[in-house]
């Protein structure tokens, strides 16, 4: 896969196809299940993930949740991550996206370590994540920039249903524009800081399996940097 390459050329990243994260929308309070779109800022929304690759084109975009819903609940209830598990019991244990620390490890995920100390392979780990999966937070400012009616500031004044459809074509609007190397000629919106309380996937043979993938990639490729 080329974003593989590209970013691993680019990134010193082996085998990452793309990064992920999530992004709050605001909408006005929908008459129906208001309490479900009140998210820990406390503001209406609908927590939107987006996958993206090293180009900041996205190749995921998923916006049917409600603001008070885990970025780790839509991972785990996204098509993507069950195709990723597919591929990856099928036939490819080299392939990976990358997450935050709101994330849980997984075979097809790769998150940080904790508390890594210094001058260890698993700080060099570290250091290769973040410039690789900062290209997920650059796509989200460079999207809401392009289109200012998704910032915080400009509420969608629409109903959820009728909301996700304009996010949705927001994104292909925006792949548009990357195809088409349009300049970025407007500041890039500061994005929110990551939610620290996550709702982990309780499967401990796949966090299990996930940790020795991820011990495995430090082995091979950040024990001597």
């Amino acid at each position: 896969m080329q974003s593989k390459r590209d970013i691993w050329k680019l990134r010193n990243s082996p085998g990452i196809i793309g990064s992920i994260d999530c992004s709050h929308i605001a909408i006005v309070a929908p008459q129906e299940e208001e309490h479900n779109y009140l998210n820990r800022k406390q503001y209406h929304s609908k927590n939107v993930q987006v996958i993206c690759d090293y180009d900041l084109k996205i190749f995921n975009v998923n916006a049917q949740y409600p603001g008070a819903t885990h970025d780790s609940f839509v991972w785990r209830n996204s098509f993507v991550r069950r195709y990723m598990e597919r591929v990856y019991n099928e036939v490819d244990h080299n392939s990976w996206l990358l997450g935050d620390s709101g994330y849980p490890q997984q075979p097809w995920l790769m998150t940080p370590f904790l508390n890594a100390q210094p001058n260890t392979p698993e700080a060099n780990y570290n250091y290769a994540h973040i410039r690789a999966r900062n290209s997920v937070e650059r796509c989200i400012g460079v999207w809401k920039g392009r289109f200012r009616s998704i910032l915080k500031e400009r509420v969608l004044r629409y109903t959820p249903e009728k909301a996700s459809n304009i996010i949705n074509a927001t994104a292909i609007l925006h792949n548009i524009c990357i195809n088409g190397n349009l300049d970025i000629d407007f500041e890039i919106p500061e994005q929110e800081p990551a939610e620290d309380d996550v709702d982990f996937d309780n499967n401990r043979n796949i966090l299990r399996e996930g940790q020795l993938a991820r011990r495995n990639l430090v082995q091979a490729y950040f024990a001597n940097n």
